[in-house]
């Protein structure tokens, strides 16, 4: 019994992380006693919860599912770099600065690791959500595919996709403008296409010039 008298007095047991508590209430109101006996546990608890760290929420993320070899090579390497802190004692920002030095895609991808560690800890009431920064991935490389690459892709392309990507390769076209063009707005006389403005990021009609192959 968690709960039990002494004489007229009521006193606790309480048995916590291999922890046992047993003290006595000083009341002999049983109401009293059971307020007493709940805010004990609730603080035996927090002891305990106080030990927990980010390496542990993290091993307790690794158990939850499969992980890549990847994501289980970069998490190795980021909590080597990383002083082992109780969960309740750890911010945003100090997850920020740990990382500050990766672009801001593999930033963003161990992140959404870490952050999924700390939902499982956050839900076994280990600790608090914790708000990690994310940072904006700005892409500014511009690549075209050489011919040879082309090829290649042309050649592993199953057929229902086939004409789509030579159309998009002949005419330049964005995939949603290929995928939304209407047979109205295709002038095969003049060799022609119009790209709605309502389509259009420039929010203006745009001509697209046929290829005749």
């Amino acid at each position: 019994m968690s709960l039990y008298k002494r004489g007229e007095v009521w006193w606790v047991y309480i048995t916590s992380n291999g922890r046992r508590v047993r003290q006595s209430t000083h009341t002999t109101e049983k109401a009293q006693a059971q307020l007493i006996h709940d805010e004990l546990k609730v603080s035996l608890r927090k002891q305990k919860e106080a030990g927990k760290t980010l390496n542990d929420a993290i091993k307790l993320w690794l158990l939850a599912s499969n992980r890549t070899d990847t994501e289980k090579s970069a998490i190795k390497v980021f909590l080597a770099s990383y002083p082992s802190r109780p969960l309740n004692q750890i911010s945003g920002h100090d997850i920020l600065d740990a990382l500050s030095t990766k672009s801001a895609g593999n930033y963003n991808r161990m992140v959404n690791n870490i952050r999924a560690a700390i939902n499982l800890a956050v839900a076994r009431k280990w600790c608090d959500p914790i708000d990690i920064p994310r940072k904006k991935v700005t892409n500014t490389k511009l690549r075209f595919l050489s011919k040879a690459e082309w090829a290649r892709l042309e050649a592993e392309l199953p057929p229902h996709l086939k004409p789509m990507a030579q159309f998009a390769i002949s005419t330049g076209l964005r995939q949603s403008n290929v995928l939304n063009l209407k047979w109205a707005s295709v002038d095969i006389d003049r060799a022609v296409a119009w790209v709605d403005s309502t389509d259009s990021k420039s929010s203006k009609a745009i001509p697209v010039p046929l290829s005749p192959y």
